[in-house]
């Protein structure tokens, strides 16, 4: 029996980073641009992120709503999120500055196609939330992006 999954789809994964960099212009780590496209896959796992004092986060319940280990299917997309990253880097849609990837405004017109492409309801609330919440915060330390999805180690991480 096939079974298909966006999330381990490398040509899907593309197609979230750029609606990710298309949302937002802003550079992004590796660790960011992992995490934030987790989130766009599953929705349904904002609910688990740690909140601020301020920021009610409401996510929707998908009707395929994953019951599996969160963590597990991050730790198994990595490999396909990097290989869809650097897709686009040598595609020269997405930009590497040093550690950090910003969208080349010489494909707007690429980025133009995309945002006329109808997201879902889950997607679009993901999308918002990242871009006026999560963007924000810094990804090491206490309280940082990784220490709140509790999606990537932040033990180790310099405290800020």
């Amino acid at each position: 029996m096939l079974i298909y999954t966006h999330a381990l789809d490398i040509y899907h994964t593309q197609y979230r980073m750029m609606i990710l960099f298309n949302s937002i212009y802003k550079e992004f780590t590796i660790e960011q641009v992992r995490i934030f496209d987790f989130m766009i896959a599953f929705p349904s796992y904002l609910k688990k992120i740690r909140k601020t004092k301020n920021v009610k986060i409401r996510a929707t319940m998908n009707k395929y709503e994953f019951s599996g280990s969160f963590q597990q299917c991050f730790y198994l997309m990595e490999q396909i999120q990097i290989s869809a990253l650097l897709s686009l880097v040598a595609k020269n849609i997405v930009l590497k500055n040093e550690n950090k990837f910003i969208r080349n405004i010489n494909f707007d017109f690429i980025y133009n196609k995309i945002s006329s492409i109808e997201k879902t309801k889950e997607q679009d609330e993901a999308l918002s939330l990242i871009v006026g919440m999560l963007s924000d915060i810094n990804t090491c330390g206490k309280d940082g992006l990784k220490d709140r999805t509790n999606l990537m180690e932040s033990l180790y991480d310099p405290r800020i």
